[in-house]
């Protein structure tokens, strides 16, 4: 979108009067930022804490955290705080705190214009087209230094055992002593008497009486109020991913605690107990601006001496909003580098609806090339309001190990971590998940659709690429060969990307059961429409439910900078996953799953299966490295007529869609004139360039105790296995058509 088009869209948007988050009709471009997520407490059983050993170990540390950034909750006596991940950005250079100082009373009048600070902040490339000068750009944190790695904290935890208060920091990265000191702030009195913090902090406080740091093996504790010093032991532990320091600090009756992670003799880089940091993209906002004000006096934590001791416990509830969610990754894709640990975030909002013992339809959001699992979170908050709040729906957007990972190799394992956590962690209606994304995330959401086509009722991608890269809608022999800076007549390669090899198309015969819309810009430069308009035609060949919803005011940033997600959100929602399909099309292409793993793996052995669909629990190839084997697979004990393909088409604008556009696409319809087929214990394939496949019997709905009658035709020999969750039976096939009755 260009800058004078956008600048006129916010023009007329101001003035208009916008409803509140949960709105059912929403505008373009302005907004109110995504509601933080808040939590409850309930008070458990007290469990006997354990006593402390000061060695760096954290096995003797048993209380549990919430699993959610910001938060703090009592646990086996433990006082424990969960820090946001990748924040340690430290303290605002000014530049923030001056542009803030003016914003803040119109966001206060009109929350809406919000959203132009979110599109300002989240465009320090200008790619969106937001008409600032260069000395009006900001970076997506609010903190000026360079990130501290190994002083980004993740979580503190406190304890007393009567003659000390204990003390575990745990960080992210940290590979030898001596990279991450402490300093510990301690309230133990009443009282607002401004004192100068000690150990080169630049700090002042007002809560305080004692101060504390803690480097290596020693600790340093200061009395404020007449300067006495006083050592104590501590110990830091860098092994594995322990990334420890512990400290018994010599004071039984603090009321409160702060503490803040630096490099030592470095500006304090992170600071706990930052318990309502608005959604941003990397949660520092009050962080930030409170260092560079000099005082971190918002950030203690008050401690109950007594309750700790008694063994204090607490369970703690997520509440509606938009919260970092953290979990702990594997080891083989894990590194003490930058953002590469083991504890890693996704982004997880909670509708207003939102009940734990109630199952709830989950959406997968995947962000876009550049962004982080926050990006949606802080800039595009239609995106919650539109495919989440308003169809009662938890949304979840993963980091994808990277800004630029494509969802393949690394990126792709993430995200299969962050289903299997999300899955774990909350009852989820599992006929009622979606996917969906921008740009890259547009490429992740037809990636997902056609390697994982039973996790999806249906998808909305966004300016999508059709591969890693682009497509633009033509191929001929030799294009590959007219190269000029990665691109060629048919394809733009993007991030080390093998386009053609990682082309939708060679799969989206999986999607049957996955309705896809598509939004688009006709003017993205990034994109271009001719592929996107190629790979809906191809869905419409197969006779597949699609729309395509074509922008002609928009270019490739379009779709989050309207940020009206509302008709497609309601398209999604008419679907749900079928329980028991009768018919599973499915293709394993091996080239496109050897470049999902080989691409941004960076060098890790990765190993995707990707031939498993409904009741397809394997489809095995011939050939490994170059085979497409298929199945075409029908059971006749779900009558089924083929539906009617009806063509679908919408525009010029719509609610929720200001348009222009023009939307195309196909609908499914029952066959009012055809006769439903009797239900028969039997089913029929069509196998190609497979050497083996394996069939789930209770999921065809194939009755177990009466013959079973198989029909499969094969183009080469086949082993055939039927399982169900009792036992299984293999069936070696001759290349051509068998007809077999079996028993289970």
């Amino acid at each position: 979108m260009r800058p004078f088009i956008l600048s006129s869209l916010i023009a007329v948007c101001l003035s208009t009067t916008a409803t509140a988050f949960a709105q059912e009709v929403t505008l373009p471009v302005i907004g109110t930022e995504t509601p933080r997520g808040t939590g409850s407490t309930t008070a458990l059983a007290p469990v006997v804490p354990t006593a402390k050993t000061l060695d760096g170990l954290v096995a003797d540390w048993t209380g549990a955290g919430t699993g959610f950034a910001g938060t703090i909750v009592r646990s086996h006596g433990e006082l424990v705080y969960t820090d946001h991940l990748f924040d340690a950005f430290g303290a605002d250079d000014g530049k923030d705190a001056e542009r803030l100082s003016r914003s803040d009373a119109y966001t206060e009048t009109m929350p809406e214009t919000y959203r132009l600070e979110a599109l300002a902040q989240n465009d320090p490339a200008g790619q969106f087209g937001i008409p600032a000068p260069e000395q009006l750009r900001y970076e997506q944190n609010y903190g000026d230094l360079d990130r501290a790695d190994t002083a980004d904290l993740r979580e503190v935890r406190v304890a007393a055992d009567g003659t000390a208060l204990q003390l575990l920091a745990r960080t992210t990265t940290m590979t030898a002593q001596g990279q991450t000191a402490l300093v510990v702030l301690l309230d133990t009195e009443a009282g607002d008497t401004e004192r100068d913090v000690p150990f080169g902090t630049g700090l002042k406080t007002k809560r305080a009486e004692y101060a504390a740091q803690i480097a290596g093996d020693t600790g340093t504790l200061v009395d404020l109020r007449d300067g006495s010093q006083t050592t104590f032991a501590a110990t830091t532990n860098p092994d594995g991913w322990a990334n420890a320091i512990e400290a018994a600090i010599p004071l039984a009756d603090a009321r409160a605690i702060a503490v803040t992670a630096r490099k030592p003799g470095e500006p304090i880089a992170n600071v706990a107990f930052r318990t309502a940091e608005p959604v941003r993209e990397n949660f520092d906002k009050h962080q930030a601006l409170a260092l560079h004000a000099g005082t971190i006096d918002d950030f203690f934590a008050a401690i109950d001496v007594s309750a700790l001791q008694a063994g204090a416990t607490e369970r703690w509830n997520p509440r509606p909003g938009y919260h970092e969610a953290q979990f702990t990754s594997t080891e083989p894709l894990s590194r003490e580098t930058g953002l590469e640990g083991i504890v890693q975030p996704y982004g997880i909002y909670f509708p207003e609806s939102y009940d734990p013992s109630k199952a709830t339809p989950l959406q997968l959001w995947l962000h876009w090339r550049g962004g982080t699992a926050h990006s949606a979170g802080a800039a595009t908050p239609g995106v919650f309001r539109d495919l989440g709040e308003r169809h009662d729906t938890i949304v979840v957007s993963p980091r994808g190990r990277g800004t630029s990972s494509w969802y393949v190799g690394r990126g792709h394992l993430d995200v299969e971590e962050v289903w299997a956590d999300i899955h774990d962690r909350f009852k989820l209606d599992e006929r009622r998940r979606y996917v969906a994304g921008h740009s890259m995330g547009g490429f992740g959401s037809f990636l997902m659709s056609v390697t994982h086509p039973d996790w999806f009722a249906a998808a909305l991608p966004a300016s999508p690429p059709s591969t890693q890269g682009a497509w633009t809608g033509l191929d001929f022999e030799g294009c590959d060969e007219m190269q000029f800076d990665g691109t060629s007549p048919c394809y733009t390669e993007a991030n080390g990307g093998d386009p053609r090899a990682q082309h939708h198309r060679r799969l989206l015969e999986n999607v049957r059961h996955v309705p896809i819309a598509t939004y688009h810009g006709t003017a993205d430069e990034l994109v271009p429409s001719t592929g996107v308009v190629r790979q809906h035609e191809r869905l419409t060949e197969l006779g597949y439910r699609n729309r395509l919803y074509l922008f002609h005011a928009q270019e490739h940033f379009g779709p989050p900078v309207w940020d009206q997600w509302g008709e497609g959100a309601r398209y999604m929602h008419r679907f749900a996953i079928p329980e028991t399909p009768a018919r599973v099309t499915h293709v394993r292409d091996m080239p496109f799953e050897r470049a999902t793993e080989r691409v941004n793996s960076g060098g890790m052995p990765l190993d995707f299966d990707f031939g498993r669909q409904h009741w397809l629990r394997a489809l095995e190839p011939v050939d490994a490295v170059t085979g497409r084997p298929t199945f075409d697979g029908v059971t006749k004990a779900v009558p089924a007529t083929e539906p009617l393909k009806v063509p679908e088409a919408g525009g010029p604008a719509s609610t929720d869609n200001a348009g222009p556009y023009t939307m195309t696409g196909l609908a499914w319809e029952q066959n009012p004139l055809a006769a439903l087929p009797a239900k028969q214990n039997a089913f029929e394939a069509t196998i190609a360039g497979a050497r083996a496949a394996t069939i789930d019997t209770d999921r065809m709905a194939l009755a177990a105790k009466v013959p079973i009658t198989g029909k499969v035709t094969t183009d080469a020999p086949l082993t055939l296995t039927l399982v169900n969750d009792r036992k299984s039976r293999t069936i070696e096939l001759p290349a051509g058509t068998t007809t077999f009755t079996t028993r289970m």
